[in-house]
C-alpha cells in the first residue's frame, strides 16, 4: 500500500471518528473507493499503534466510535458487501482491544454478538470456517 493511500485511509478514520454519528454515512459515501480490505487491514494497524497512548476514558470513548462504525458499515448498502465485512470485522477486533470480558462484561458480550453476526454473513473465507466461528461468538 502507498503512502498516499495510507495518508487517504488516515484522513477517512479521522473523519469518521470526529464527526457526528449522522454524518459518518455520508463520510462512507464520500469515501467507497477507500473502503475495501486493505482499509480493514490499515485500520488494525492504525489502531494498535495508537490504543496504547491513550488513557482509559480516552479508550473507552475510542471504542465506542468504532463500535458505531462497525454497525453502520455491517450494514452499508453501497460499495462491497465483502470488504465492507471485512472492515467489520476488524471494528470487532479493535473494539475488543478495550472491551474486554473482565473490565466491560456487558460490551463484551455486545461485541461477541457483533462478531457472531459479522461472520454468518462473511463472504471471505470458507463458509464452514466463518460458521462455526460465529456459533463460538454466540
Amino acid at each position: 500500500m502507498n503512502q498516499a493511500r495510507r495518508q487517504a485511509y488516515l484522513i477517512l478514520i479521522e473523519s469518521l471518528l470526529t464527526c457526528p454519528s449522522e454524518e459518518k454515512t455520508a463520510i462512507l459515501q464520500a469515501n467507497l473507493e477507500l473502503l475495501d480490505d486493505e482499509f480493514a487491514e490499515y485500520l488494525r494497524e492504525w489502531a494498535t499503534e495508537t490504543l496504547p497512548n491513550l488513557d482509559a476514558s480516552q479508550a473507552y470513548s475510542f471504542a465506542s466510535n468504532i463500535y458505531n462504525i462497525n454497525y453502520i458499515i455491517g450494514d452499508f448498502p453501497l460499495g462491497s458487501r465483502a470488504s465492507n465485512l471485512e472492515i467489520a470485522i476488524a471494528c470487532d477486533d479493535i473494539v475488543l482491544m478495550v472491551w474486554t470480558k473482565d473490565i466491560y462484561p456487558e460490551k463484551w458480550a455486545q461485541i461477541q454478538n457483533s462478531r457472531a453476526i459479522d461472520y454468518t454473513n462473511r463472504i471471505k473465507g470458507d463458509r464452514g470456517d466463518n460458521l462455526e466461528k460465529a456459533i463460538g461468538f454466540y
